[in-house]
């Protein structure tokens, strides 16, 4: 097993990832312009503990360059690819692309690293979590049509929707209320709530 973590291959694939790319004060900064922004109209998750994912997925990065990728590989490999860090891409991916005005080619690397993981969320839910990861990809999806949601956008927002929680959803928690707003645009009424 071990010898599979330090194969040239398996060193190749954990290297293209898009994080590599991006610096740790970069991402905490995106981070912080997200829950000014678009994370404080429908907060899903807190902004510390964002940061301390942030602060994790970069700590195993840094301790693994500059020549430790063989030894830190697994760590690093186990900091890359979980479904906390897939929630960090797309948080990211949304403050490049809003900083670039609706299209960012890292925004857009950052959001195909995680499709195969939404993708399968679509079908089964990986709890609170994977629920999180999908208001992401719907805000990310809004934020990267420039002139605003299309249509498309729409459609593809209803149908997670509803094959998540149904035509009027199922939760009247504060997370499940903002989850209604983003997905069904606007505030719900009184006789859905």
């Amino acid at each position: 097993m071990l010898i599979y973590f330090c194969s040239p291959a398996f060193m190749k694939m954990l290297t293209m990832d898009p994080l590599w790319d991006i610096k740790r004060s970069d991402a905490l900064r995106l981070i912080c312009d997200f829950f000014r922004g678009p994370g404080s109209t429908y907060p899903i998750f807190e902004h510390h503990t964002m940061m301390n994912i942030a602060n994790r997925v970069f700590g195993s990065l840094e301790s693994a360059q500059g020549g430790k990728l063989k030894e830190r590989g697994l760590a690093a490999a186990e900091a890359i690819f979980n479904a906390h860090t897939n929630k960090l891409k797309v948080v990211i991916a949304i403050g490049r692309t809003l900083e670039s005005g609706g299209r960012s080619d890292q925004g857009q690397r950052l959001f195909q690293s995680v499709t195969e993981a939404i993708e399968g969320l679509l079908w089964n839910s990986d709890g609170i979590c994977g629920i999180q990861l999908l208001v992401l990809v719907v805000r990310f999806l809004l934020h990267a049509a420039r002139a605003g949601p299309t249509n498309h956008t729409r459609l593809y927002i209803t149908i997670i929707w509803t094959i998540k929680f149904g035509p009027f959803g199922s939760s009247g928690s504060r997370q499940g209320i903002a989850l209604r707003w983003v997905c069904i645009g606007g505030r719900p009424s009184s006789k859905h709530s």
